[in-house]
């Protein structure tokens, strides 16, 4: 099991400590590895920090003030529970290919199916390598297993969700409007937002894909 957590729009200082706060949590769903993606809001640049081990060692690691800087316009994060490949920061989420960089929860049972897998160690970093380079739409022709996904598409500068049955995936939104955030579990997301006092929808379960 792994976790998916982050935001997505117009991010405040209480927002980034919300991310944190979620980060910690999502150790629950697994602290093999940690990892995040940040998108600058000015340059479009997408900075990663990972690390081996659960969120403490990321927050200690420099990578990860690093991503922070700036005014950041996408915050992508990930705990990982190892089920393919070993234990090591190469095979931490997120994988940043040229035009997405993404995060999966969940077993594929056909990787061998996708596109180059030979070249990859991981059926996630496989994923997202077929998604760069064939799309969303050819990489589930080929994809069978359990999944949810979150991804910033470079290129058309979107934040993208994709689950089926067999893995959750949470939504809700700032009463702003101007902010949405996403977790694996729901109580995460009333735990981290509500700490800082921020006023939110309530979080709604994915629609799995068809």
């Amino acid at each position: 099991m792994c976790g998916l957590v982050g935001m997505a729009g117009d991010i405040s200082p209480k927002d980034e400590k919300v991310f944190k706060t979620l980060l910690i949590m999502d150790t629950l769903r697994g602290e093999h590895s940690t990892g995040i993606a940040a998108v600058d809001k000015t340059s479009g640049n997408v900075k990663i920090a990972k690390q081996v081990g659960n969120s403490f060692e990321l927050f200690n690691d420099k990578r990860y003030d690093k991503a922070m800087q700036g005014w950041n316009q996408v915050l992508l994060g990930h705990n990982r529970y190892a089920t393919v490949g070993l234990v090591n920061k190469a095979n931490a989420h997120p994988f940043q290919f040229s035009k997405v960089t993404g995060a999966h929860n969940g077993t594929l049972t056909n990787r061998w199916d996708l596109l180059n897998q030979k070249d990859f160690i991981t059926d996630s970093e496989a994923l997202y390598n077929h998604i760069n380079e064939k799309g969303v739409l050819d990489a589930l022709d080929h994809c069978s297993g359990a999944y949810a996904l979150t991804w910033w598409d470079a290129e058309e500068k979107t934040i993208n969700f994709l689950r089926n049955k067999e893995r959750t995936l949470f939504l809700c939104t700032a009463d702003s409007g101007k902010t949405i955030y996403w977790a694996s579990e729901p109580w995460m997301l009333l735990a981290a937002l509500g700490r800082e006092g921020i006023k939110h929808s309530d979080p709604v379960l994915l629609d799995e894909e068809n």
